[in-house]
């Protein structure tokens, strides 16, 4: 039998492919693998990598460090400098309304509602059922997560028993609608540092991407705008965006 370390490379080249785009996404994925492994391992699992892939092991290296670095920054962050509104509301929609919130966070994508695990984790085992009890024990170490949660569990009023499905549903569309107008931010900036002179098919690809994203933003904004004149959210909720 192949190593699980083999078998997961074949795997994800199948997926990706190998183009350098494909390798990059395929690293990325491998990361968390890696993070796992310590010394002599982790050195022979980057060194099978780099080979099969024929990259260099330092990127795999550079890519790592950082990825480490930028999980430590995550959790070393006080919770509530990064919760907004939206999150917030979500969270306390999971806590006491999870029947309803379930059908609607299933298929919706995690890297949207926050690049934070602790946050991602507490939803998912909301969804789960585990009970609030044990995801308190959980969280002995944690100390923010902890009060984040107990003050959720307190609070009881923050949105009527007949809106949770609609407040739901308008949360994750201006939590789609953020990630958009990021994106649209990023590309503006992209277009900025072309020069139209020396590459002209970049700008016009860019340009391209962010009429795309012109597009999108306006239909979210109907999606939120044709909801909100059907029924009325709570205020946090519609004032958020």
């Amino acid at each position: 039998a192949e190593p699980m370390l083999v078998l997961k490379i074949k795997s994800l080249a199948k997926k990706h492919g190998l183009s350098p785009s494909g390798k990059n996404q395929m690293i990325e994925e491998l990361l968390p693998f890696l993070r796992k492994m310590k010394g002599v391992t982790r050195d022979a699992s980057i060194s099978e990598i780099a080979s099969r892939l024929a990259v260099n092991e330092n990127l795999i290296r550079e890519l790592l460090d950082k990825n480490s670095s930028q999980q430590e920054a995550i959790r070393k962050t006080p919770v509530r400098n990064h919760i907004s509104i939206l999150l917030r509301d979500l969270i306390w929609l999971s806590i006491h309304h999870p029947e309803e919130v379930r059908p609607l966070l299933d298929d919706f994508n995690p890297s949207l509602i926050s690049v934070n695990p602790q946050i991602l984790l507490l939803l998912a085992r909301l969804m789960q059922g585990v009970s609030i009890n044990d995801i308190l024990k959980d969280m002995e170490a944690q100390e923010e997560m902890r009060r984040l949660l107990l003050e959720m569990v307190m609070l009881n009023d923050l949105y009527e028993a007949e809106k949770v499905t609609f407040a739901t549903k308008q949360i994750l569309l201006r939590m789609e609608l953020g990630s958009l107008e990021r994106s649209l931010s990023q590309k503006q900036h992209d277009l900025s540092l072309v020069d139209i002179q020396t590459d002209i098919n970049q700008y016009l690809t860019l340009l391209q991407e962010l009429q795309r994203l012109r597009v999108q933003i306006d239909e979210q904004r109907r999606k939120i705008k044709y909801g909100t004149e059907s029924e009325t959210t709570h205020e946090g909720d519609c004032n958020a965006s």
